[in-house]
């Protein structure tokens, strides 16, 4: 993850739980993620900002890296809550969820210069 005045520039990767150990009959591995920034007047709930597209039949996904407007992800505010959340996508269903965390783009950009 990379930052200048307006851009984030970030890479995403994962390990995830393939969803067949869950009881799934079938292989269905297609994870993406979507970034929901919190709302400045309720930090409890969360609107979705970006969603990446899906990776067919893998449960360690590296999506490419992405140039986006800090004021879309987080109101060029870094220090608002962010969440980011992985699915599966399931072609004939509902998408499952891998997981999620909340964090905020000053957390990451620190953790990442450490």
């Amino acid at each position: 993850m990379s930052r200048n005045n307006d851009d984030l520039c970030m890479r995403v990767k994962a390990s995830l739980f393939p969803l067949t150990t869950m009881g799934c009959c079938m292989d269905i591995n297609n994870p993406y993620y979507i970034i929901s920034r919190a709302r400045p007047d309720n930090d409890k709930e969360f609107v979705r900002v970006f969603e990446s597209e899906f990776l067919k039949d893998t449960s360690n996904p590296v999506f490419g890296k992405r140039r986006h407007k800090l004021a879309l992800i987080c109101n060029a505010d870094t220090n608002l809550a962010v969440k980011i959340s992985f699915y599966s996508n399931i072609p004939k269903g509902t998408d499952k969820i891998y997981g999620e965390a909340i964090t905020t783009i000053g957390v990451l950009v620190s953790k990442m210069n450490a």
